[in-house]
């Protein structure tokens, strides 16, 4: 085996590694929730921030189909999110319209998914 087929082979089995130990935290709308690191001194390192509705939505309360589905966060709102909680071991975000900067699924409930790792 070439040493670059060596290097590509190590690459993805660390990018297979970190996508496998990366953690889900699903916030309804219009409430709070809490993203931790279970162990001392592991920091939160926000990967993806996605805020709609779709099929798998079970925070309840009312229509939760959208056309729009799952949007991804704007550079403003993921810098804030990130700003909340990158580089500490726990952190509490806060879901709705007003910290996305607009309702992406009118008369829907929503929530917002956020992919993190802990460091």
């Amino acid at each position: 085996m070439t040493s670059s087929k060596v290097i590509l082979s190590l690459l993805l089995v660390a990018t297979m590694c970190a996508y496998a130990s990366a953690k889900n935290a699903k916030i309804c709308e219009n409430t709070s929730g809490t993203l931790e690191c279970p162990k001392k001194g592991e920091k939160i390192k926000i990967d993806s921030v996605q805020y709609g509705s779709n099929k798998n939505n079970d925070c309840g309360g009312g229509n939760t189909s959208c056309s729009g589905g799952m949007q991804d966060a704007s550079r403003g709102v993921l810098r804030s999110i990130k700003g909340s909680c990158d580089g500490k071991n726990k952190c509490t975000l806060s879901a709705n319209n007003s910290v996305w900067g607009s309702d992406p699924c009118p008369n829907t409930v929503k929530y917002m998914k956020v992919v993190y790792n802990c460091e």
